[in-house]
């Protein structure tokens, strides 16, 4: 049976597809059997774009490929092995997308196939490997189970169900790193700003928002606000997280960059006024057919360089060890030995931390202090005068900031965005108005260095 299914895989690879092979290892290399499953050793190489596919990176690995075959299932197992390779190139394109360069031959391969009783012949197989529900299906439970692995790991079994239900999905905002713009060679912008070629109605952070004909520009108490960035929510579509927004339409952010609206009546500094100055609007109907709006002449709110977003990733995180969320977890895990041991699992969270770290959803990438804490504080007419971090009463309300989600993280690189000082603006809505897509409720948060 070994030596049949290396004759296979010798006939069914390489598999090609879009910047990657995949091959059998060499001769002499060959299929083996190790404690009830199929072994071989697999090369993945990954190629540059272009006629040439000049090889840019190659990875090899052994595999287990699939359980060995039962009497009577030989074929069954040959008609999952020929359907995996003849579906090689979907597979890449549904799990991996553009990251195929961080990915092991390893996580090419899903030998739960064989758990399906209705998958017996090659056709089968192909439609169950073609299956992007299926094939998500089958990452979730394996992620699920290798992240309880590792808390296993730390020695924190009795966490795993909550700690599990603290990990989010993140949508990472890319822009191009190349038009990127000093404030010193530019200053703020203004009404003037010429706009780049982004299409109207596209994803992107800065420049000038695309409106609904006729739609009145953003303000608050008759001061008109900067805009930061619009969302194409149809680009979402088939992210992890992308459920908990609108499915179509445009979801645009504002914000008081001048801190115009944060001053009382009598001209005191108030942080908490107007819900700290930020305004989100939900735009039904097709984006493409919006009008580019300038804002009012008299009022010259900050116009920041346009960037248009190139790609949108999905990222998933734990919340930063400062968070109110481990809080919530019994016992309270900092109070006790296992402190440490929680900060070495948060740190497993798989976001990138290169800046600029725009994000939809997921956790804030905090600076100073907690702004979950500080957007329910405000929300709820509180301040932090006599705050004891180990009083009942603060420790309820930590718990309650549990309740926020983030919406929205805009960073102040490149330098022309936000008056930060290096910072981040977080947009913040309570998960029950998230739910009821009541975005006039957001909470904007500033922290900066």
């Amino acid at each position: 049976m070994l030596k049949d299914i290396e004759t296979l895989l010798r006939r069914v690879l390489p598999a090609r597809g879009e910047g990657f092979e995949l091959t059998l290892g060499p001769e002499g290399s060959p299929v083996t059997e190790m404690n009830g499953w199929i072994h071989a050793w697999l090369v993945l190489a990954i190629h540059e774009a272009g006629p040439e596919r000049r090889i840019r990176d190659c990875k090899e690995q052994e595999v287990a490929l699939c359980r060995a075959a039962q009497p009577g299932e030989e074929e069954r197992v040959s008609a999952y092995l020929r359907a995996w390779a003849r579906a090689l190139p979907t597979i890449v394109r549904i799990t991996c997308g553009e990251e195929i360069d961080q990915r092991l031959p390893c996580e090419l391969v899903f030998p739960q196939g064989l758990d399906e009783p209705g998958a017996r012949t090659e056709e089968d197989f192909v439609r169950l490997f073609e299956s992007a529900e299926w094939l998500e299906q089958q990452l979730e439970r394996a992620d699920a189970e290798q992240f309880a692995s590792e808390l296993e790991h730390f020695g924190l079994e009795k966490y795993i169900k909550p700690m599990m239900a603290l990990r989010r999905p993140s949508i990472r905002l890319v822009v191009d790193a190349e038009q990127y713009v000093d404030e010193e060679d530019t200053g703020w912008l203004f009404e003037e700003v010429e706009e780049d070629e982004t299409p109207v109605g596209a994803t992107k952070i800065g420049g000038l928002p695309d409106l609904p004909a006729g739609t009145s520009w953003p303000e608050i108490e008759g001061m008109a606000l900067s805009f930061l960035a619009q969302i194409r929510l149809a680009d979402l579509r088939g992210l992890p997280g992308a459920e908990d927004l609108p499915e179509s339409g445009l979801l645009v952010f504002f914000h008081d960059e001048d801190g115009r609206t944060a001053v009382d009546a009598e001209g005191k500094w108030c942080a908490a006024r107007h819900r700290g100055g930020t305004k989100v609007v939900h735009f039904e109907g097709d984006p493409a057919t919006f009008v580019r709006t300038k804002p009012p002449a008299e009022e010259r709110p900050r116009v920041f360089h346009p960037y248009p977003v190139l790609r949108c990733i999905h990222e998933r995180m734990l919340p930063p060890m400062e968070s109110p969320f481990y809080e919530a977890l019994d016992d309270g895990p900092h109070d006790h030995r296992w402190y440490s041991r929680f900060a070495r699992v948060a740190a497993m969270s798989e976001d990138d931390q290169e800046r600029p770290i725009h994000r939809l959803l997921g956790y804030t990438s905090e600076l100073q202090g907690n702004p979950y804490l500080q957007a329910h504080i405000e929300s709820s007419g509180l301040n932090f005068e006599g705050w004891n971090p180990d009083g009942a009463r603060e420790r309820g309300l930590q718990r309650e900031a549990t309740g926020w989600r983030l919406l929205l993280q805009i960073d102040s690189t490149p330098g022309d965005l936000l008056n930060q000082d290096g910072g981040y603006l977080y947009f913040l809505i309570r998960a029950e108005d998230l739910a009821a897509r009541r975005f006039d409720r957001v909470w904007g948060v500033a922290q900066g260095h």
